[in-house]
């Protein structure tokens, strides 16, 4: 990872901490992790994660959140996108189509590395406490020591920011999209 692309990934990341400002410590692990690991965890088969997506769909509120783009950029060098739900298949996004790109990011990012992962975390520490004074860094810290030791697992988002923003998206590469 170049020192602008380093960059340009924290500058990402410092926007949504804007975006989203009742993020706790281990969502904005939750979104590094995402923005340089994908979601591969979450895709076995094709057919799991359409069936996944559906039961979500079936469970959510289909009432589209005044910050929900359907595309939501995580990661600007690899272009690497939420996808919220809401707004995608309001739009006309076919639960197929998501599907199978995220099938398609999960396979391109099988490269990615947890030593990447862990560089990014370290880096956002001293920016949260030069930018984000309000943002709970020393909780950042104890997240990042605590999932360390388990070798960065991927997480779920803290119950204040599920009740508060209500997420349902789903990580994809934009080129893993069909054109057509």
């Amino acid at each position: 990872m170049t020192d602008a692309t380093h960059d340009a990934l924290l500058d990402q990341l410092e926007e949504h901490l804007e975006r989203y400002p009742e993020m706790a410590p281990i969502d904005l692990y939750k979104l590094t992790h995402q923005a340089v690991l994908g979601v591969g965890h979450l895709v076995t088969t094709e057919e799991a994660v359409v069936n996944a997506l559906i039961d979500e769909i079936d469970g959510m509120d289909p009432r589209v959140r005044e910050w929900e783009e359907p595309a939501e950029l995580i990661n600007p060098t690899r272009e690497l996108v939420r996808v919220h739900l809401r707004p995608y298949l309001r739009a006309g996004g076919s639960v197929r189509a998501l599907a199978k790109a995220m099938k398609r990011t999960a396979d391109q990012l099988k490269a990615s590395d947890l030593a990447t992962l862990a560089v990014v975390l370290g880096a956002m520490r001293p920016r949260l406490r030069a930018n984000h004074p309000g943002f709970d860094a020393a909780g950042f810290d104890v997240v990042l020591r605590d999932l360390a030791t388990e070798k960065f697992p991927a997480r779920s988002h803290s119950e204040a920011y599920r009740e508060l923003y209500d997420p349902h998206y789903r990580v994809v590469l934009l080129d893993a999209f069909d054109p057509a």
